[in-house]
């Protein structure tokens, strides 16, 4: 009976660590209110300072950097939106022979820490010892500055500010663009179908493909870049994912591209971090998302979505700290880290069919340079890429393979037995009290949160 005892509040303790009750024993005891975490705008900039400091570095950087501010309106409903060319090697007019980065971030309104990363990344691609330090080594740094000459990026620091608006009005829940639509649910792959989990609070595609002018602006923009990668960056937990999101299963052609983002988990990430197609990873399929419409449509090759943080503990109400880190240290870490996969994706982008000649006519450039100062008749080489050390995964101590008999676990009187076989019956109660207030929660809750034990270990993609 103390086994049924031990038991009981071991299952009871697991799924309310990891469990489907994980999420729903903390709205059992749901935090007041008014200790929701809210924007510490000490450690995040408010929607105009993002904004004003995107402007400013770009003006401060005008050999490599250019800002365009665009607009788009539809039944007077109006979307402005900035857009930053960045080209380390200096601005030109012809990008045909680069590999082409677009980056789209803070698409979802909630999501700050997303926003905070692109800022991020345009101040540190301004200065090549930046990018030595956020790579953190020397050698790699400079590697990494050479392949940049290779590259240009259509960077959107904020994609959707009138959505960042709302939430910086208080509504700290809301992901949706300035008038109730879910701008990646808004492109036209699989647009429209619901499924049995649907919320209009959270996933409202819109009247019908591309009715938003934040979905046409951004359309516009990749049809005009035509770009090799396509990234758009998201927080509700860590991830990297390729399509399919409307299917579970990667597509087959996306498969160099997975091998790219597998290879900087490997360097990088330790198990945490969720690697495949949306649909297939997640848990749940997405309809109508950006990732799909680029990489089916406009045949982008490296398209990806981007989880960058996820807070899976955090109340289902207190949206902030599940969308975005809260301390400093946290921030900054969020941060470092990601930027530190950014790099890596370019310093692998040479691996990729469709951008390698891109670098090997660059590196058979280099080896005429050298040729021609130094005589040597050696061949042009492509562009090799240093290694990383892989990021230790967390030691797992052994379980122990016997139980014995003289264990606390075996007691040796009745009165022990029954007082355990009590313990065994409050635990298993209370596990069932709490699965009955599982299934009567009632109300929208944010896309994401657990609906399966399978779920609850792999966490949120928006």
């Amino acid at each position: 009976m103390g086994g049924v005892a031990a038991a009981g509040w071991l299952v009871l303790f697991l799924l309310l660590q990891e469990g489907p009750l994980a999420f729903s024993s903390r709205a059992l005891l749901r935090l007041n209110p008014k200790d929701y975490a809210k924007p510490d705008y000490t450690l995040y900039h408010q929607k105009s300072s993002i904004l004003q400091a995107v402007q400013d570095t770009v003006n401060a950087n005008p050999r490599t950097m250019k800002l365009e501010t665009v607009q788009e309106e539809d039944k007077k409903y109006t979307s402005t939106m900035q857009v930053v060319t960045v080209e380390p090697a200096g601005l030109s007019s012809d990008h045909a022979s680069k590999a082409r980065i677009f980056i789209d971030y803070g698409e979802h309104a909630r999501e700050f820490i997303s926003a905070e990363l692109g800022l991020r990344l345009l101040q540190v691609l301004a200065d090549p010892a930046a990018v030595i330090k956020a790579v953190g080594d020397e050698q790699r740094g400079q590697h990494l500055i050479t392949l940049l000459d290779r590259v240009v990026f259509t960077i959107l620091p904020m994609e959707n500010a009138n959505g960042r608006d709302t939430v910086e009005r208080g509504q700290l829940c809301e992901r949706k663009n300035g008038r109730g639509v879910d701008t990646n649910r808004n492109w036209s792959v699989d647009w429209g179908k619901k499924e049995k989990d649907y919320s209009a609070a959270e996933e409202n595609p819109g009247t019908g493909p591309f009715s938003e002018p934040e979905t046409q602006l951004v359309l516009e923009l990749v049809r005009a870049f035509q770009p090799h990668v396509w990234l758009n960056v998201h927080s509700g937990m860590e991830a990297m994912f390729v399509p399919w999101d409307h299917q579970s299963k990667v597509a087959p052609e996306a498969s160099e591209a997975l091998k790219i983002i597998q290879t900087i988990k490997r360097d990088l990430f330790t198990s945490k971090c969720v690697v495949g197609s949306g649909g297939k990873s997640v848990g749940y399929l997405a309809h109508g998302t950006a990732t799909d419409y680029m990489f089916q449509e406009l045949k982008v090759p490296l398209s990806y979505t981007w989880e960058i943080y996820g807070d899976l503990k955090a109340d289902s109400n207190d949206c902030f700290r599940m969308f975005n880190p809260i301390g400093r240290k946290e921030v900054e870490a969020t941060i470092e880290l990601w930027l530190k996969a950014t790099f890596r994706l370019i310093e692998l982008l040479p691996s990729h069919p469709a951008v390698s000649s891109i670098f090997q006519s660059h590196s058979s450039s280099s080896s005429d340079s050298g040729r021609n100062g130094s005589g040597s008749s050696s061949s042009s080489q492509s562009v090799s890429i240093p290694s990383v050390q892989a990021a230790p995964f967390a030691a797992v101590p052994p379980l122990a393979t016997e139980i014995s008999s003289s264990s606390a676990m075996y007691p040796s009187n009745s009165a022990q037995a029954w007082k355990y076989a009590f313990l065994g019956c409050a635990g298993m109660g209370m596990l069932g009290f709490l699965v009955v207030r599982v299934f009567k929660r009632t109300g929208p809750s944010p896309r994401g949160l657990v609906k399966s034990l399978e779920e609850s270990k792999r966490g949120a993609w928006v």
